[in-house]
């Protein structure tokens, strides 16, 4: 059998928490850790979650909020620098929720009345069903059993 090559395509964020720290942190597992097995992918994501400080995570957290707000007030573009609001020196102490001006509240709701709630089910899901179909796809490949020795061979 030809080796096999697992990897991970960045794409853009589209606001997920996870692509703010904790996909970072699996990204650098990958860089020095090399799993084999289907069994060894899942003990090193395990891991790396158990690895994972809360005072991150709510950091994580904190900050996917600010990225939501720049993205309102750029009217849904995700074209903007993530903000730097000086985390650290919050330790601890980071607020459950972001305020927001007047205006960009308001702009959220013009936004919001904009769209086709129709349309958006509709791709919601589109995109649900063929989540759902690679799923399957991975679910069936989580049954392969590589070889460790061809692993690697052309």
């Amino acid at each position: 059998m030809a080796g096999q090559c697992v990897s991970n395509v960045n794409h853009p964020t589209h606001q997920n928490v996870l692509d703010l720290g904790f996909f970072r942190a699996i990204q650098s597992l990958q860089q020095t850790h090399h799993s084999i097995t289907y069994q060894e992918i899942v003990d090193a994501t395990n891991q790396a979650w158990e690895d994972k400080d809360t005072w991150s995570l709510e950091r994580n957290f904190f900050t996917l909020q600010c990225c939501l707000r720049e993205v309102i007030m750029r009217a849904g573009e995700n074209s903007y620098k993530i903000p730097h609001i000086k985390k650290v020196g919050l330790s601890g102490r980071v607020p459950e929720s972001i305020s927001c001006g007047q205006g960009v509240f308001d702009t959220g709701c013009v936004l919001l009345s904009q769209q086709d709630l129709v349309a958006v089910m509709r791709d919601l899901a589109i995109q649900t069903r063929a989540d759902l179909e690679m799923s399957d796809i991975l679910t069936a490949l989580e049954t392969v059993d590589l070889d460790k020795e061809s692993v690697g061979d052309a």
